[in-house]
């Protein structure tokens, strides 16, 4: 069973610890994307807003909503 599922099937108490895990490597990863973006000088709005931007095009609303496949196999 996936780590996240799992967190459906413990109790409240296991559950909470399992989220502080979360948490703490959320951070750790965000602390890392942050750090590595300004020794890039890399504006990280601007990157941000330019890949959902992209991927509105790559998979747009009408044609990707429900569907798992990459946009390469998305119907014309």
């Amino acid at each position: 069973m996936s780590f996240f599922l799992s967190l459906l099937y413990t109790n409240a108490r296991k559950r909470q610890e399992k989220k502080e895990k979360i948490r703490e490597e959320l951070a750790d990863v965000l602390m890392y994307c942050i750090l590595m973006a300004d020794t890039c000088e890399l504006d990280l709005d601007e990157i941000i807003l330019e890949k959902v931007r992209k991927n509105a095009e790559k998979y747009p609303v009408e044609k990707a909503y429900g569907h798992k496949e990459k946009y390469t196999e998305l119907g014309e």
